[in-house]
């Protein structure tokens, strides 16, 4: 047959969940599916429901997160500084069932955070066009700081740079929000 469109239909199912959030219970059994055989290539479509303004999509995907093979083998891809950054941005929930699961998921899959790389995904996330998001990109890139104080410096510095090169209204606010919790 015909092979699955596993990230195209996670987008759409993610979709619906922000959309018709009753469609909760019908809906997450069929994510669940999808992440049981996604290929490792295709972990990012999985994650991006990490990064959904609905609270409720976000636990969706971390429901089924756990399901993804190279997830649940305990081995993240090496090099996927985005898929490292969005688990670490998810960490930092203002939901706290989403970040304890998120946490769980991180140390599930062998998560580390390196010193270097993941400041700029989470620079790239200040800019989402949902606010929690941008909370939980400002809260994630203040920890990683506090992991790695070495990088403060080159992270303002980046700060700086995306504030000039930006101009996008929540940009600027995931900024002023990263630097306020930062200071």
């Amino acid at each position: 047959g015909m092979p699955l469109p596993r990230a195209e239909s996670l987008e759409l199912l993610f979709n619906v969940l922000a959309v018709v959030p009753a469609y909760r219970e019908r809906v997450l059994p069929m994510v669940r599916s999808l992440c049981s055989g996604l290929p490792v290539e295709q972990l990012m479509s999985a994650l991006q429901g990490l990064l959904a303004g609905g609270a409720h999509v976000r636990a969706a995907a971390l429901d089924a997160l756990p399901l993804v093979p190279c997830i649940g083998e305990g081995c993240l891809p090496s090099g996927s500084d985005d898929a490292v950054a969005i688990l670490w941005l998810a960490c930092h929930d203002a939901v706290e069932a989403n970040a304890a699961a998120a946490t769980a998921l991180w140390g599930t899959c062998g998560a580390h955070l390196p010193s270097c790389g993941v400041a700029s995904q989470l620079i790239t996330h200040l800019g989402s066009a949902h606010h929690e998001i941008r909370v939980a990109a400002a809260d994630a890139l203040c920890a990683a700081t506090a992991e790695w104080p070495g990088t403060s410096g080159e992270v303002l510095q980046l700060l700086v740079d995306t504030y000039a090169t930006r101009p996008q209204q929540a940009v600027r606010e995931g900024i002023a929000l990263a630097l306020g919790k930062c200071s």
